[in-house]
């Protein structure tokens, strides 16, 4: 079970990092669309849509994991 909790840590750890380079990205692209950088701003927005799937799969796995670290607690 100590293993688990580890890793529930780690997946919480990088959702968290994963939001944070979703902000960073949005506010790369904001400067581009204000310096006109349509090509730049068309990549940033592909990274973007790949990293809000990948955080919400993640979230979804955080979510499962918890409900059976609390399944198993209750048992």
């Amino acid at each position: 079970m100590e293993q688990l909790y580890a890793a529930m840590d780690e997946l919480l750890q990088t959702e968290s990092e994963l939001n944070a380079l979703k902000a960073v990205m949005s506010v790369m692209r904001e400067g581009c669309r204000a310096r006109e950088s349509q090509e730049m701003e068309d990549v940033l927005c592909v990274f973007e849509i790949y990293l809000s799937c990948v955080a919400e799969h993640m979230r979804n796995s955080i979510h499962i994991l918890d409900q059976f670290l609390a399944e198993r607690k209750k048992g």
